[in-house]
């Protein structure tokens, strides 16, 4: 027997006597509709109907937490690859900031040497051209006073 709180039902047996069984109510208490008389093959089948729709919802509910896992999943996915490809770019531009900040290092050294060989060069040419200057000078004033 059960002890759950609902309402009685009265089962009868297959063959028409008069056997009664009340579960659950007092046997002097009215029956309120038709349906509360049932027979075990009755019980059966409402029970396999029960069933029955027990497990089409289970089987929805089943199908829709599939598609909800699933588009959970592909949420997920989605997410980490933006979440990805932001890291990837930061740190990309940070592997181009450095590599530009070596190139621009070199080229500073390279221009510094070219300033200094140029200013060495003008420096040796400075002399040689004063020593050219100098000789055209005593050419042109020694011609002049000869």
């Amino acid at each position: 027997m059960s002890s759950s709180p609902r309402r009685g039902r009265i089962l009868q047996t297959d063959y028409s006597g008069e056997d009664v069984f009340v579960l659950g109510q007092d046997v002097r208490r009215a029956i309120d509709h038709p349906e509360a008389m049932a027979t075990a093959t009755s019980l059966v089948l409402a029970a396999e109907t029960r069933q029955r729709r027990a497990e089409e919802e289970a089987e929805a509910l089943l199908a829709a937490a599939r598609t909800e896992a699933e588009s959970l999943r592909e949420a997920a996915r989605r997410d980490g690859w933006e979440a990805g490809h932001a890291e990837g770019l930061i740190a990309g531009r940070a592997d181009v900031d450095a590599e530009y900040r070596r190139h621009l290092e070199v080229i500073r050294r390279a221009a510094e040497e070219g300033r200094a060989i140029r200013d060495g060069i003008v420096d040796q040419s400075a002399a040689v051209i004063a020593r050219a200057a100098m000789l055209v000078v005593r050419r042109v004033v020694g011609e002049y006073y000869e």
